[in-house]
C-alpha cells in the first residue's frame, strides 16, 4: 500500500524561506500574541493572522494546515501537518 504522495511544503501558501523565518521565529510575538512563524519538519509557516484562524473556526467549521490544506480546527492532514489552531496551542 503506498502512503500519500510526498507534499512539497514550499507550495504552501503559509511557507517563508528558512533565512527569514530562523530570525523571526526567535523574536518577539506580534501584536496579536501569536508567533511570527511555526517551524515543522524543518520548515517555517508563517502564521496567518488571528481574524482569519477565528473567521475559520467559527463560521466554517474547519481551519488550513500548515501545508494549505483543509482540515478540522484540532486534526492533521494526510501529510501530517497539523491545522493552524492545533499549531498554536489554540485547540
Amino acid at each position: 500500500m503506498k502512503g500519500p504522495a510526498m507534499y512539497d511544503p514550499c507550495d504552501s501558501p503559509y511557507w517563508v524561506p528558512d533565512a527569514f523565518a530562523a530570525e523571526a521565529a526567535h523574536g518577539p510575538l506580534r501584536d496579536d500574541g501569536l508567533p511570527v512563524c511555526v517551524r515543522w519538519h524543518g520548515h517555517y509557516f508563517e502564521t496567518p493572522d488571528f481574524e482569519d484562524i477565528e473567521a475559520w473556526c467559527l463560521h466554517d467549521g474547519g481551519a488550513d494546515s500548515l501545508l494549505g490544506l483543509w482540515v478540522e480546527p484540532d486534526g492533521t492532514d494526510e501529510h501530517g501537518a497539523p491545522a493552524w489552531p492545533r499549531a498554536l496551542g489554540l485547540i
